[in-house]
């Protein structure tokens, strides 16, 4: 992972290089499988993994509840991206490939704007 994704908080960033692995098989999926059941699994899997990367909101909740906010604010949205992603299982290849795209847009856009800045704002407040 390149510097500039680094929160410098090794519970974190741990969990971002997780989170990145499995999104690289949910762009595999959707890119290669023409099965709406594994379309839908797959997405499954990758809400289900959001969810435990949403831990992180805890993590920023030890030091500034407002943070915590901020994150879970961004998260609930990322999640709703993912629901209709899922919702396009059946839909047109290309409509599922703009879809996964754009979730692909914000989770970057989250990373950079929201949770490196917030994790390494708190970082030198954490325990």
């Amino acid at each position: 992972m390149t510097e500039e994704w680094l929160t410098h908080d090794a519970r974190v960033d741990e969990e971002h290089a997780r989170l990145r692995e499995t999104l690289r098989a949910l762009r595999a999926v959707v890119l290669h499988c023409r099965e709406p059941a594994l379309l839908a699994e797959a997405t499954d899997v990758v809400r289900a993994r959001l969810k435990v990367h949403f831990h992180d909101e805890e993590v920023a909740a030890e030091t500034d509840p407002e943070a915590a906010e901020i994150l879970r604010e961004d998260h609930r949205a990322l999640l709703r991206m993912v629901d209709r992603l899922r919702m396009l299982t059946a839909a047109s290849h290309a409509e599922r490939k703009v879809a996964m795209a754009e979730l692909f847009a914000a989770l970057e856009k989250h990373e950079r704007e929201v949770d490196v800045p917030v994790f390494r704002l708190l970082k030198p407040t954490a325990a």
